[in-house]
């Protein structure tokens, strides 16, 4: 996701252009996606929560996670990124995170049949991990893995377009969700205490102040109720850390996605305080 301001439409184009197009030069490009039962379509009520680090490389066609989760209701029984969708739109799957506990292609067995069912995997088991991601060795918690996608999945991931969902037996169709976006993942430590501690960060945030930043800067492209409108995408339902993170990003003038150009100047103009201040609004207001 990035977060655009207001621009001019030429500039707009050349963003929107850039979405559908892949690096030139070879490179690693860090992603992320925060996973929460609220980013579930419809939501889901849990208190489980995650945090993907995802690495693509443009040279090797290779796209790499490492899941770290807590708090679900049961043990996985698969995991994939699923697109292309919008935050609010549901998608099949397309990578499946590998067979195993945390695969769609075997169930998940008993620790005391674990060991048997290795030795007498069936013929449909062993021919449907034929397309599964490296995923087979992954400790309790964590999901690993490692594939290498068509340019067309890259394309549809860099644009914003996937998301990462972990589906348990009480939760079939996703117990959590997170939209995958650039950026860096935080430690697992902190993804998964991240939420208790954003209450406190935000606790001295200016509501009043930030609507005032809402309207002037963000209501015009991200729409009323920060909805998102035609290339500017939804920040509803973001958390308060992260949309400040992003600003942080911006004013410090790095490029996240396609929409820097956009945000760049836009941040700038914000103080610390401002950009806190309109991050909390969102949070509270749209959430």
């Amino acid at each position: 996701m990035t977060f655009y301001g207001t621009a001019r439409p030429a500039a707009v184009a050349l963003a929107a252009l850039s979405i559908f197009t892949l690096p030139a030069a070879a490179e690693e490009v860090k992603y992320m996606a925060k996973l929460t039962g609220e980013a579930q379509v419809p939501p889901v009520e849990t208190e489980a929560r995650g945090m993907a680090d995802i690495t693509v490389d443009t040279e090797t066609m290779t796209l790499t996670w490492r899941i770290t989760h807590e708090g679900l209701s049961g043990t996985p029984i698969a995991g994939h990124f699923h697109g292309p969708a919008s935050p609010d739109e549901n998608a099949p799957p397309l990578i499946d995170m590998g067979d195993g506990a945390y695969g769609a292609t075997r169930e998940v067995e008993d620790d005391e049949n674990a060991d048997a069912q290795a030795d007498t995997g069936s013929d449909a088991e062993a021919e449907a991990s034929t397309d599964a991601a490296d995923g087979d060795d992954m400790a309790p918690n964590i999901m690993e893995g490692t594939i290498e996608v068509p340019e067309e999945q890259l394309a549809d991931l860099q644009a914003g377009r996937y998301y990462v969902n972990i589906h348990t037996e009480a939760h079939p169709d996703g117990e959590i969700r997170g939209q995958v976006v650039e950026g860096e993942a935080s430690s697992d430590s902190a993804a998964l205490e991240g939420s208790a501690d954003s209450a406190t960060a935000f606790a001295d945030a200016d509501l009043d102040a930030g609507e005032q930043i809402f309207t002037q800067s963000c209501r015009s492209c991200h729409g009323p109720r920060a909805q998102g409108m035609a290339s500017f995408p939804p920040l509803d339902g973001r958390e308060a850390d992260y949309l400040l993170g992003r600003l942080q990003q911006y004013h410090a003038g790095e490029k996240v996605g396609p929409g820097s150009a956009l945000m760049i100047p836009v941040a700038k103009d914000l103080s610390e305080v401002e950009m806190r201040d309109v991050s909390a609004y969102i949070a509270s207001a749209f959430n």
